[in-house]
């Protein structure tokens, strides 16, 4: 499984604080480890706490085994991939490293507004070294509690399938938003919340979880997309420690027979 990690985890302690600067406890990221196997650091509050707060959440994931997407030392490492399973290869980016609207530069969380050579370099990197595995993208973008993509949103989007990726997942609205087929590529614009404190709102307590079924192609034995299956995610309130449960929609379907309808 692959998730956001909204935010740095640096410990009790914050460099920075205020009322939307995030920090996660120590205990958060060993509970992450229990699920997760790889999560999407790029997103406006991984550097919260600076660039020591992201260097000592990097350091904190290596150590419990959780393998991270979208940041590092520099933007080489911040645009490098993960490989699911040798089938799926996983990249990362967002819309801002700040939560200022990408007003502050960067160079160690992989933004969409970076330059086109980092992105082409990994995609050109995982083409050589792993031909057969599908290419995915994990980006933090959209416009925050609406269900519907921008116009920017799907533009971006499709920019990327374009240039070669299999799939697309969004995050940030903090709720579920709409989904897609385009040119046969699934794009998931926002996927809400799975574990947060937004309880004040009916839509920030429920989510989405996809799950992507692979299968290699006879000829060209790469793998691509056969199955999507889409679940709820129902967020507990304050008294279950915002617990996600989760259950099955009716969005089970076969790429084949769904791409018919694209």
């Amino acid at each position: 499984m692959v998730g956001n990690l909204e935010g740095p985890s640096t410990g009790e302690s914050a460099v920075n604080e205020g009322k939307a600067v995030f920090n996660h406890p120590s205990y958060f990221l060993p509970c992450v480890a229990d699920t997760f196997e790889a999560v999407q650091v790029a997103n406006n509050h991984m550097l919260d706490q600076g660039e020591a707060g992201l260097g000592l959440t990097l350091t904190a994931l290596q150590r419990e085994g959780v393998a991270w997407v979208g940041a590092g030392r520099n933007l080489f490492q911040a645009w490098d991939y993960h490989l699911v399973e040798d089938k799926v290869a996983l990249i990362a980016a967002s819309y801002t490293c700040f939560n200022d609207r990408n007003a502050t530069d960067c160079s160690t969380v992989a933004r969409i507004s970076d330059p086109d050579r980092f992105f082409r370099s990994t995609l050109q990197k995982i083409r050589t070294l792993h031909p057969q595995a599908a290419i995915g993208m994990l980006v933090h973008l959209g416009l925050e509690y609406d269900p519907l993509a921008t116009h920017h949103h799907k533009l971006v989007a499709r920019r990327f399938l374009d240039a070669g990726l299999d799939f697309f997942v969004g995050n940030h609205a903090h709720i579920p938003q709409q989904f897609e087929l385009y040119r046969g590529k699934p794009i998931f614009y926002g996927l809400g919340n799975a574990v947060f404190d937004q309880d004040w709102g009916k839509w920030t307590m429920v989510g989405l979880a996809a799950t992507l079924s692979f299968l290699q192609h006879p000829q060209t034995l790469r793998y691509q997309i056969s199955h999507i299956q889409a679940h709820q995610v129902h967020i507990s309130d304050f008294s279950q420690g915002y617990k996600p449960y989760f259950s099955p929609l009716d969005t089970d379907f076969r790429v084949a027979e769904w791409a018919q309808l694209d």
